[in-house]
């Protein structure tokens, strides 16, 4: 076993050993990432960027699951959506509803993706949403990748033009806005084609049946990503988000390659094809975790009227 397998079982034994500390922390961390985030990318209302309510709300996500922190945040952000505009508040909260409506009726479960989204793209990450559903989960999370995307592409404009959202005598529309800024916006389509990419590049070579599969799709999922956003951003002429792009790239990949390092082995939580071999055989085994074979179902008789009967005969 070589040093970095020997770290690597300490690390994970270690996580084992503590891994409701180390979930909860986790939790936390998210919970203030998350926060800071949207006060930074959306200082619109008064009071909420308050140190103490930030400390607060993220001991309680020290508490709380995923989807709780997601709703948590949301419900920050329209807070303060609702101080910049009223219109673009109640806009944004009915985004949020058919989103979350779309992802559930295509069964995804990993809902708290959407608004992961929003967060990991205002840290200049959201590269990173995608590669982890793409490594960890199922092909269904596509709807939470599309859905996501759109959402914080949606947020990210109101953004970068908040001076003309404020209401008051020069305020845009809200049909405008949306014209003009998502639905003819360039940017908007090639945003949400290198996310798709990313995630499909990944899972579906990751799924393949080849060494060193996920390294090779963390690779080929950010590279696909890099490259569809470059040419947008050479495209358009936004060439000032090229550093900035080549940073969350960067950043993508060492999050890839870490999630590559401590969870590549077998995953006991769906079927998986594992191929070896020996001096003598090649061995294909098909591994099924028993959690998907369906129980075998049993009928119990009554039989002691039978065997009363039967003694008393024999009397």
């Amino acid at each position: 076993m070589t040093p970095f397998m020997r770290l690597r079982e300490r690390i994970r034994n270690s996580i084992r050993v503590h891994e409701v500390w180390f979930a909860r922390i986790g939790h936390g961390l998210i919970m203030l990432a998350g926060l800071v985030a949207i006060v930074q990318g959306f200082p619109f209302a008064q009071g909420l960027d308050s140190g103490w309510i930030l400390a607060a709300l993220s001991v309680l996500g020290i508490f709380m699951p995923m989807s709780a922190i997601a709703l948590v945040w949301i419900a920050f952000l329209l807070l303060d959506l609702f101080s910049l505009s009223g219109q673009m508040a109640g806009v944004t909260a009915g985004v949020f509803l058919v989103a979350y409506a779309f992802c559930t009726v295509y069964r995804a479960k990993k809902l708290h993706n959407i608004a992961g989204f929003i967060v990991a793209r205002q840290w200049h990450v959201p590269g990173i949403v995608p590669l982890q559903t793409a490594l960890l989960g199922t092909a269904n999370e596509i709807v939470t990748v599309i859905c996501g995307a759109a959402v914080s592409f949606f947020l990210q404009e109101i953004h970068t033009n908040a001076g003309v959202l404020m209401e008051g005598e020069n305020q845009m529309s809200t049909i405008d806005f949306l014209r003009e800024r998502i639905i003819s916006n360039q940017m908007f389509y090639v945003y949400l084609l290198a996310m798709c990419a990313l995630f499909l590049i990944t899972y579906a070579l990751r799924t393949r049946n080849m060494d060193h599969a996920w390294m090779i799709a963390v690779f080929g999922g950010v590279a696909a990503e890099f490259l569809i956003l470059l040419s947008g951003y050479l495209l358009t002429g936004a060439r000032r988000n090229v550093p900035m792009l080549v940073m969350g790239s960067l950043a993508t990949l060492a999050v890839g390659a870490a999630t590559n390092y401590l969870y590549r082995d077998l995953d006991y939580t769906r079927i998986e094809k594992v191929q070896f071999e020996d001096d003598e055989y090649y061995y294909y085994v098909t591994a099924v975790p028993k959690i998907r074979l369906s129980q075998e179902k049993k009928e119990v008789k009554t039989i002691n009227r039978v065997s009363r009967n039967r003694k008393g005969r024999s009397r």
